[in-house]
């Protein structure tokens, strides 16, 4: 099936060919900073706690699985997570003996693209994304908005442009054009303000936008509301 059938862009193409070498590449290390990844996995389990059994969580741009791993990992004991179903998407070619879902009835994956998501409109309570959706076109946040429940919510932790600054001295190639292709246009967000608007107009509600960070990396955390 062409990129275009499967409703890619020529701007996830070029994501599409740099996260499938750089998964092929990653042995067992991670494309985010573990901190990012680890409070999320935390936010994604206290909602389990406070919702139905069983509750539909979508991961766009979950790469090999790793936060579902670790949702599993550190939250196995903690109330309604071994219920959860846990869907992922991403548009890398991710072999699937690579991924969680070959060993967990709860986790399901689909390669595509999150400006056409195959799912149904109202279908997860929780959608999350952990330095992924905003590397998109921004309508992504329309399908994502459509297949979100009424009064669900959305996590997502989006580069901060400090990420750039340091493209100078990246020796990796992949990496380096990459983040030159970013730069170029102007691929991330600039501003709290551009997220909270920008969320707006898809028609989110209660969009609540703060820094984080760790040793090495700087991030924004997105809290939203349908």
């Amino acid at each position: 099936m062409s990129f275009s059938e499967r409703g890619f862009t020529p701007q996830q193409d070029i994501l599409t060919t740099f996260y499938t070498r750089l998964y092929d590449n990653l042995g067992r290390k991670h494309d985010s900073p573990d901190k990012s990844r680890v409070s999320l996995a935390k936010a994604v389990a206290e909602y389990a706690k406070d919702n139905p059994e069983g509750m539909r969580v979508l991961d766009i741009g979950s790469g090999r699985q790793s936060l579902e791993r670790q949702i599993i990992s550190a939250h196995k004991n903690k109330h309604g997570v071994n219920s959860l179903q846990l869907f992922t998407i991403d548009i890398a070619d991710i072999p699937h003996h690579k991924l969680l879902e070959q060993r967990n009835d709860n986790v399901h994956h689909s390669r595509g693209s999150a400006l056409r998501l195959p799912f149904a409109d109202n279908s997860f309570k929780l959608i999350v994304s952990n330095h992924a959706v905003d590397f998109l076109p921004r309508n992504a946040f329309g399908e994502i908005y459509r297949v979100l429940t009424s009064q669900g919510a959305c996590l997502f932790n989006f580069h901060h442009p400090a990420l750039l600054k340091g493209i100078d001295s990246v020796t990796n190639k992949d990496v380096h054009s990459f983040w030159t292709y970013l730069k170029e246009t102007n691929g991330l967000f600039a501003s709290e303000a551009e997220i909270s608007n920008t969320l707006l107009q898809y028609g989110f509600t209660n969009t609540q936008v703060s820094l984080d960070n760790d040793h090495n990396d700087t991030w924004w955390k997105v809290t939203a509301y349908k």
